[in-house]
């Protein structure tokens, strides 16, 4: 395997159990859920929202096929991202 296509998916890798275990985090051992909100500044305060869309829960709709079609272009996208590390010399 070439050794970009090895760091491309070593970081996608690392993004995806970072991200993971951030909301595992939150979740289970602050419990966020749970929770008012947490205000860590008087700007800024963290607070539990599910988001079934895209930014800002653009494209939320459940029950139709958007949520199947994002699905379909983050997996192409990263399909192309792959294609993409495999043709660097």
């Amino acid at each position: 395997m070439h050794p970009v296509v090895r760091q491309t998916l070593l970081l996608a890798v690392l993004v995806i159990v970072a991200d993971q275990l951030s909301k595992w985090v939150m979740l289970e051992i602050v419990g966020i859920a749970e929770r008012d909100p947490i205000i860590v500044t008087g700007f800024f305060k963290l607070v539990m929202v599910w988001n079934y869309g895209i930014s800002f829960g653009m494209l939320a709709h459940p029950g139709t096929a958007v949520p199947w079609f994002l699905q379909a272009v983050a997996v192409g996208i990263s399909g192309v991202l792959l294609w993409l590390a495999c043709k660097t010399d």
